[in-house]
């Protein structure tokens, strides 16, 4: 699952939204088309009113795709569920400065068997199977580490989930995706074995 923009991006489009609705109350409520003030606004000749349409017109196509991506936005990350955020110290760091990747790995796996341990509403969840993991971006020390998750499929005894790990600078909102795999945890008996996730868990999420 892709993350779409960051924080800073989506500020950037919410004042942009608001800079095209401004224009549009001024240009076409404000003004009226009267020819002063369309030799104010245009190249000296005048706009024409076929122009003017076209100009209002353009900028409410812009209004409406700019309010469709912000929404679409807010729909991707009601999807993810914010699970844990650790800020990042020195003592987390490696020889390079950056996160330590075993460090990274340790915080995923705990939230993501406490988020599946939510999720099944039982705390008998181990860990079975991580996916691929491949380190896209570091992480540094001033940054939150902060971890997503969501449910991907919940079989008879197991839950495979969604787990995404991003940096995040305080400073200006700006998100990386550093890290993003599957965790596949089983629900298990006093011995160890397997048992089954009850019907009502699987209906939530089926």
């Amino acid at each position: 699952m892709k993350y779409k923009i960051t924080g800073q991006e989506r500020r950037e489009k919410r004042w942009q939204l608001f800079s095209v609705r401004s224009f549009v109350k001024y240009f076409w409520v404000e003004n009226q088309l009267d020819t002063d003030r369309q030799r104010f606004l245009g190249t000296g000749e005048g706009l024409t009113y076929a122009n003017a349409s076209a100009i209002y017109e353009k900028s409410k196509q812009e209004i409406e795709l700019l309010e469709k991506d912000l929404e679409e936005e807010c729909v991707e990350e009601s999807v993810m569920h914010l699970i844990t955020q650790h800020p990042i110290k020195k003592s987390d760091l490696g020889f390079h400065g950056n996160l330590f990747g075993g460090k990274l790995l340790a915080w995923l796996d705990a939230a993501a068997v406490s988020y599946a341990s939510e999720c099944c509403d039982t705390p008998s969840m181990v860990t079975r199977s991580i996916d691929k993991c491949h380190f896209n971006k570091p992480a540094r020390e001033g940054q939150l580490l902060k971890i997503f998750g969501k449910v991907e499929t919940v079989g008879k005894t197991s839950i495979k989930l969604y787990i995404e790990a991003r940096s995040h600078n305080v400073y200006n909102a700006n998100q990386n995706v550093i890290l993003a795999t599957n965790i596949t945890f089983v629900r298990v008996d006093e011995q160890g074995g397997p048992i089954p996730i009850s019907d009502r868990v699987r209906s939530k999420f089926t």
